[in-house]
């Protein structure tokens, strides 16, 4: 399973004769399923879905570490909601085939995964696919499986006391204006960042008064209150922007 449970090689799982497109290389692979890689999409989650190396749950495809929620079932829906609801890279078929599966309350196989969805299984894992693009799709187990246990008290809250301060150049990208830098520190707030956006002359001048600002890295939302570091931005990355007057 990825970031799996499971300590064989990690390999791309295929039909026979199914095209391998642009298959990433191992390298790439490996440090993507890895829950020690900081990039890991679970992290992004880690303040409401903590993951339990200790114990596995799910079937077929769904296998992945069990994890246990600080959120009641009707809290978590609504992350799942907003997950789905903001998946703006990649191809939305792959994503709609993903979420019922994910929904499903059968236990998808290989074969089964593959006539349901036209995406390469990596380890047998449904949490990351790639489609014939060599687009990457992954899914945080959240999604996938039920918690083990609701309403559990957070001990990973995101502590930004232990994160070394660094000052990052972000490229803002919107239809407005494409690949606005913007100099800030990874210990600020995502507000932050959206007032520094706003406050460029060439946003300025078409967006004033009441604005609606959401940012997106990978088709991961970064959500108001959380640090930018929580989400792992590298130095010159590109973030998408979507701008609209209330």
């Amino acid at each position: 399973m990825g970031n799996s449970c499971s300590s064989g090689q990690t390999t791309v799982v295929e039909t026979t004769g199914r095209r391998r497109g642009n298959q990433p290389n191992q390298d790439y692979l490996t440090r993507f399923m890895s829950l020690d890689n900081p990039s890991n999409i679970n992290h992004r989650y880690g303040h409401f879905a903590m993951i339990q190396k200790d114990h596995s749950v799910g079937k077929g495809v769904k296998q992945t570490f069990a994890f246990k929620t600080t959120l009641s079932k009707e809290e978590l829906q609504k992350e799942r909601e907003r997950f789905w609801e903001t998946r703006i890279e990649g191809n939305p078929l792959i994503w709609e085939s993903l979420r019922n599966i994910c929904e499903s309350k059968q236990t998808i196989g290989v074969e089964e995964f593959y006539q349901m969805c036209s995406a390469r299984l990596t380890n047998q894992s449904m949490q990351l696919v790639f489609d014939t693009n060599g687009r990457k799709y992954e899914v945080p187990i959240f999604c996938i499986n039920d918690p083990i246990a609701y309403g559990e008290r957070n001990q990973n809250v995101f502590d930004i006391s232990k994160v070394e301060t660094k000052t990052m150049t972000l490229k803002l990208r919107s239809v407005v204006a494409q690949d606005i830098p913007v100099i800030i520190e990874n210990t600020k707030k995502v507000e932050d960042l959206k007032k520094h956006f706003l406050s460029e002359p060439k946003i300025a001048e078409n967006y004033f008064g009441n604005v609606h600002i959401r940012i997106f890295y990978q088709g991961t939302e970064l959500l108001n209150g959380n640090f930018i570091a929580e989400y792992n931005l590298q130095d010159g990355c590109v973030l998408n922007i979507f701008l609209r007057k209330d």
